[in-house]
């Protein structure tokens, strides 16, 4: 559970805090975004929030982004992601990342799964989208590996 000391603690609010205070509604936010996104974990297939270690023989990105789910047409992978804004969107979270490159895979056979870790996640605090209106935490997501030749 994500308490104001929790959100204190966490260096990216730095700014949010001195900006605007933090306020029950802003500790209220991130639990819901992070149990929206704790929730929605799936050990048989990676989705949406997920960590995508993207590898070839060239290059390897160990915090790739995982934005639109498999099941759609396809992945749409951010392999260097800015942390992640994210939404509820009716019981599955929805995010907007920028960042670069982007890749996109079709084949779910393609993941492999590599364990849990922490990742950073941003929503709109109290005072909604404006300058140093993010609010920043953690959940812990699944990690998945991919692997090809044309990821650079």
């Amino acid at each position: 559970m994500i308490t104001t000391d929790t959100l204190k603690a966490n260096a990216a609010n730095a700014s949010f805090i001195r900006k605007h205070g933090l306020t029950d509604r802003d500790v209220k936010i991130a639990n819901l975004m992070h149990d929206l996104i704790l929730n929605s974990r799936d050990k048989k297939r990676p989705v949406p929030g997920d960590i995508i270690m993207c590898c070839s023989d060239r290059a390897r990105y160990e915090n790739g982004h995982l934005e639109t789910d498999i099941k759609e047409e396809y992945a749409s992978i951010c392999t260097r992601p800015y942390t992640p804004f994210v939404v509820d969107g009716f019981d599955m979270p929805f995010f907007s990342t920028s960042g670069g490159y982007w890749i996109s895979e079709k084949d779910p056979k393609m993941f492999e799964y590599a364990g849990e870790r922490k990742k950073m996640f941003c929503a709109w605090g109290h005072k909604g989208a404006c300058a140093s209106g993010a609010v920043y935490f953690e959940v812990m997501v699944n990690v998945w590996s991919l692997h090809r030749e044309d990821i650079y």
